[in-house]
């Protein structure tokens, strides 16, 4: 393959988040949901919070330094919503609790932004008509953090009216409807997020131009593993999209989003499917293996999309190429792949090839760009990061 530096920069930057986190001193991986299980919880009652002075009965100061902390609370309830915050504009973190409400788990509203963080719960059984693990409304700069939302009756995660949010490593199984629902939740980063057996999309993201969609796993769902609606310049990194029903990815009113480096296998319907609305969107550098049926392409686009880099002369993987120069992309724009690849690509194995030299110079980039989300100011980005990543 041919040079393409600018290209690994943009993937980078995106990935950033997750390296910090990867070598950062709390517990990774799979572990999340032991420690949760592990918890000895305190049976409490339901927590309804509207003002910084019931907020103020929990430990801390309110402070970026110091936030006030709900933790280890077992709320098994009847009553709407497990742990309700709003109309405050204190720092607060809600942490290892185990949560079973009748509409909400944890719903966090009106906050001030920036000051809300929800890591390592469990948020199940919401059965409600829209029962949901997780919900944040008109709540900006919210981190979520190894939250478990499995079973709930409608979604795992629900966002809307939120910008700039940051989801990394939830895991959404299970719910009625979909793992996770972003609506008008603009500029958001999703990494390693697990949606899996959803009873409709894994993520939906809807309304949510600029999303950076980075390392997730959306597999096994009923309808689709992302759908996304009017989500333009987003950015979908490693993600992989396997054995979704209907199809890995399906993209409507879209325009300006690149694809690098992700999975689509074993999809049933297509791996990736553009409609007429959508247009300028980029794909290349993807593993396309085995979706949808033997005499259809795995991609279908009635749009006006690109499915190489023509400048690099880089394309992507397909399983059933069978020799031929060119890929054929089914719809009625009757689009191709020009450059297809001989073997699928890895992201880890281009991130190797980056100059350390690029890579620092990206690090501080991203530094300050976190620095300016969340307002923090010199030391205390170490104590932000110990909270949170």
């Amino acid at each position: 393959m041919k040079s393409y530096s600018h290209q690994k920069c943009i993937i980078l930057s995106l990935l950033v988040f997750s390296c910090l986190i990867i070598n950062s001193k709390t517990i990774r991986g799979d572990s999340a949901e032991r420690i949760n299980l592990e918890q000895n919880y305190i049976d409490h009652e339901p927590i309804i919070i509207a003002s910084d002075a019931e907020l103020s009965a929990f430990n801390g100061a309110g402070t970026l330094e110091d936030p006030h902390v709900i933790e280890g609370l077992n709320i098994t309830t009847n009553e709407r919503d497990g742990i309700s915050v709003s109309l405050t504009t204190k720092h607060f973190v809600i942490r290892d609790c185990y949560i079973d409400a009748s509409s909400a788990g944890i719903s966090v509203e009106s906050v001030a932004e920036g000051t809300a963080v929800i890591m390592n719960n469990i948020c199940t059984n919401n059965q409600n008509t829209n029962g949901v693990g997780i919900q944040i409304a008109f709540a900006n700069k919210v981190g979520l953090r190894d939250n478990i939302c499995n079973g709930n009756e409608a979604y795992g995660i629900l966002l809307f009216f939120s910008y700039d949010l940051i989801l990394y490593r939830n895991t959404c199984n299970n719910n009625g409807m979909n793992g996770i629902v972003a609506a008008f939740a603009n500029n958001s980063l999703f990494s390693e997020n697990v949606c899996k057996n959803n009873g409709w999309e894994g993520l939906y993201l809807a309304g949510s131009a600029g999303s950076n969609l980075v390392s997730n796993i959306f597999s096994n769902n009923r309808e689709y593993g992302i759908r996304m609606e009017y989500a333009d310049y987003s950015t979908l990194v490693n993600n992989t999209m396997e054995q979704n029903e209907a199809c890995g990815t399906y993209v409507w009113e879209t325009d300006g989003c690149l694809f690098n480096y992700n999975w689509f296998m074993s999809n049933y319907y297509s791996a990736l499917y553009f409609t007429s609305s959508c247009a300028n969107n980029r794909v290349y550098l993807n593993n396309f293996i085995e979706n949808g049926f033997s005499d259809n392409s795995q991609a279908v686009d009635e749009g006006n999309n690109t499915w190489y880099n023509e400048i690099d002369e880089i394309g992507n993987y397909w399983t059933d190429l069978e020799g031929e120069e060119h890929y054929q992309i089914d719809g009625e724009s009757k689009l191709e792949d020009k450059f297809p690849l001989e073997r699928t690509c890895n992201f880890m194995e281009e991130v190797v090839d980056i100059s350390t030299k690029e890579a620092d110079s990206e690090l501080v980039f991203f530094i300050l760009s976190y620095l300016i989300l969340f307002g923090v100011r010199g030391n205390q980005f170490k104590k932000v990061t110990n909270g949170f990543l």
